[in-house]
């Protein structure tokens, strides 16, 4: 069994914000595909609203040992707490609330997709994307910058790994590293040791990831992506690339949907309103409030973690340093 995972940190119930529309996406995805389910997490009262902060973000969310943490840090927990509904071996795979279906591949199983068979062949407990056009690898040591985007400079990881997307079996393994993710957040790295270099000022879960696998990069199963995934998925609304709006997001899902509801064998939807289809849809969703979760340190977990390296993880100055142009890659 797979399950598609989601999280929203927006008060659904009173905003109908772009989840709203990928959620009910899903969901009649779901119901077309019976071998995927979806589990989908709310995260609001985990960031209560406080002063606008960085970026304008007024959200102050508290992760793990009390740490400061952006409000896409609850998307790991959000997979550890599925990780306790679903089965032993099955599969969870997280997106984006931007993360489309493509139509043409709507009622294609998850289990048929190519480079998902191949993962779950390789013994690898963790699928992740790695995107070598990412602007943000790019930048330096000292705090993200997009004018890097094209230059020769200095990049501390061999890639840079998105967050967008990711997939874990939910094994020991899987689980083990789900909760190594989690915990860097209270870590330095060698591209931010002081917890406040990227983006937000506060621990980066997308540059933690990225630490991670640089570290170990042989537990991690890499699949080399942009914008199209598998030819399944579209990261951001199908109108266009570098979006500003929500709505350029709910338009396109309506589009969809709508053209999934038309299709050939799909009489039992007999909505004409996009509104009402989406209405039903969600409805039918149980979402699970996410709640903050205290894991045992690390260092005290006991034999095993040696696989993780953790040592070199998380100490911020240790070698290598890839030097290399926009145009080349990394050993």
């Amino acid at each position: 069994m797979a399950h598609v995972v989601l999280v929203e940190n927006r008060d659904l119930a009173s905003e109908k914000s772009y989840g709203y529309y990928t959620m009910a996406m899903w969901r009649l995805y779901s119901d077309i595909v019976p071998d995927v389910g979806l589990l989908v997490y709310n995260s609001s009262t985990m960031c209560p609203e406080g002063e606008p902060g960085i970026n304008g973000f007024k959200a102050i969310c508290e992760g793990f040992n009390g740490t400061r943490m952006a409000p896409y840090w609850p998307k790991v927990l959000a997979v550890l707490a599925a990780m306790d509904e679903a089965n032993e071996d099955d599969l969870l795979l997280f997106m984006d609330m931007d993360m489309q279906i493509i139509n043409e591949n709507f009622t294609l199983s998850i289990f048929n997709i190519d480079e998902i068979q191949t993962f779950l062949q390789s013994g690898k407990s963790m699928l992740v994307i790695k995107e070598d056009g990412s602007f943000w690898g790019f930048g330096t040591a000292e705090i993200f910058k997009p004018d890097d985007i094209g230059k020769n400079v200095t990049r501390l990881y061999r890639a840079p790994i998105v967050s967008n997307f990711f997939a874990v079996i939910n094994n020991e393994m899987g689980r083990q590293m789900m909760e190594v993710w989690w915990q860097s957040m209270a870590h330095p790295t060698k591209a931010d040791p002081s917890g406040k270099n990227f983006l937000w000022g506060w621990p980066w879960e997308q540059e933690r990831l990225t630490a991670y696998y640089d570290a170990a990069p042989d537990l991690f199963y890499v699949v080399e992506q942009s914008w199209v995934y598998f030819s399944f998925l579209h990261h951001g609304p199908f109108c266009c690339i570098g979006f500003e709006q929500k709505f350029d997001i709910i338009r396109s899902v309506n589009e969809t949907m709508m053209h999934q509801v038309r299709g050939e064998n799909m009489s039992r939807w007999n909505y004409t309103d996009i509104e009402e289809l989406v209405y039903d849809l969600y409805h039918q969703i149980s979402i699970r409030q996410l709640l903050n979760k205290e894991f045992q340190p690390l260092v005290d977990i006991g034999p095993g973690l040696e696989l993780h390296n953790l040592m070199y993880f998380w100490n911020a100055s240790s070698p290598p340093y890839y030097s290399f142009s926009n145009n080349s890659s990394p050993p």
